[in-house]
């Protein structure tokens, strides 16, 4: 009974500060997403002619980077 008292113990601790990190790490990505946007349309200006195709596929690169550099900080605030 005390091994299973304490797990649920340490899972609900587990929940509480999770449920504290996740508005910071939705801010991180709103943030992050508002400068790949406005990059976006800062690169646009810049570069007269890119198709759609170009403009996706660039748009789409800047995205994953992002997106790993987030995973991997992500990853971290949730281990500590």
């Amino acid at each position: 009974v005390r091994a299973i008292v304490s797990e649920e113990v340490a899972a609900f601790g587990a929940a509480q500060r999770a449920a504290t990190i996740t508005p910071t790490v939705v801010a991180l990505r709103t943030m992050a997403a508002d400068v790949v946007a406005s990059e976006m349309a800062r690169l646009e200006g810049r570069l007269h002619g890119l198709d759609d195709k170009q403009r996706a596929e660039i748009t789409q690169t800047v995205r994953r980077v992002v997106d790993k550099l987030l995973h991997a900080h992500g990853r971290r605030v949730e281990e500590l």
